[in-house]
């Protein structure tokens, strides 16, 4: 189905635009000048100015199967860590964008559609650590003067939880 929906929207595109006298150029070209500094700025906003994830150990190891003990731990080890910024920002921007700029939560729950990601961000701020700032304005900002992996005091401020 996916590939279909491709040809079909790519035909629809390739045919449907030169059919009604608009150049191809005139829209390829915008696009692919503007999509590498947009997708560089969502890049800047997802990851960014957070503390780096410490492991007690640097060797890595396969498990192939695991206790229910080791399982629950590792679950609230991952339930616990930072990995990326939610950035609150206006419902059509989230729609165009998919959901993306719930991105930490897309860290914690990778399963997950992305129709659920607010959702879940809402039900599970109070009790799981999340870096959220307001806009992506904002977070360009916040990232201006930091080091790709910052400091967990540098951003506590930006913690949704009083853990961590």
């Amino acid at each position: 189905k996916d590939a279909l929906f491709i040809l079909a929207g790519g035909s629809l595109y390739f045919m449907l635009v030169p059919a009604l006298g608009f150049s191809l150029f005139y829209t390829v070209v915008p696009m692919l000048l503007l999509f590498p500094l947009v997708f560089a700025w969502r890049a800047l906003a997802d990851h960014y100015g957070i503390p780096p994830v410490l492991r007690e150990s640097k060797r890595h190891e396969q498990i192939f199967e695991s206790d229910n003990e080791n399982w629950q731990q590792d679950r609230e080890r991952l339930r616990l860590e930072v990995s990326g910024w939610v950035v609150l920002t206006h419902p059509w921007l989230e729609w165009l964008w998919s959901s993306v700029n719930y991105h930490e939560v897309h860290h914690k729950h990778p399963y997950l559609s992305h129709r659920y990601l607010k959702e879940i961000f809402e039900a599970t701020k109070a009790t799981n650590p999340y870096l959220v700032v307001n806009g992506y304005w904002r977070s360009l900002l916040n990232v201006h003067n930091k080091k790709y992996y910052t400091t967990a005091k540098d951003v506590h401020s930006y913690l949704s939880t009083t853990q961590g």
